[in-house]
């Protein structure tokens, strides 16, 4: 352990900043992406349960299709990924 003298300044040369601005920018990138897709997914989602429920009124239920499942399932990963980006880099 090394000690200082009091008149001593504390070395900053070994500070990290908690994000680089190239991360920041990279994060605004990924989550304007993230964004876009699931603007997109959400109308996919729309337009699938709507022709499903079309179907089900028709035929009686039937079970969701499977795009639509699947879709749903990566509509709420997004949004996950959005969420941990934006309590990463806050203002994103």
């Amino acid at each position: 352990m090394t000690t200082r003298d009091a008149d001593e300044e504390p070395s900053t040369a070994n500070v990290i900043p908690v994000s680089r601005r190239s991360e920041r920018v990279q994060a605004q990138l990924f989550a304007k992406l993230l964004r876009r897709d699931i603007e997109t997914m959400k109308r996919k989602v729309v337009k699938a349960e709507s022709a499903w429920q079309k179907r089900c009124e028709s035929e009686g239920y039937v079970e969701p299709p499977k795009r639509l499942v699947i879709v749903r399932e990566r509509l709420a990963e997004a949004r996950r990924m959005l969420s941990a980006l934006n309590a990463r880099f806050p203002r994103t």
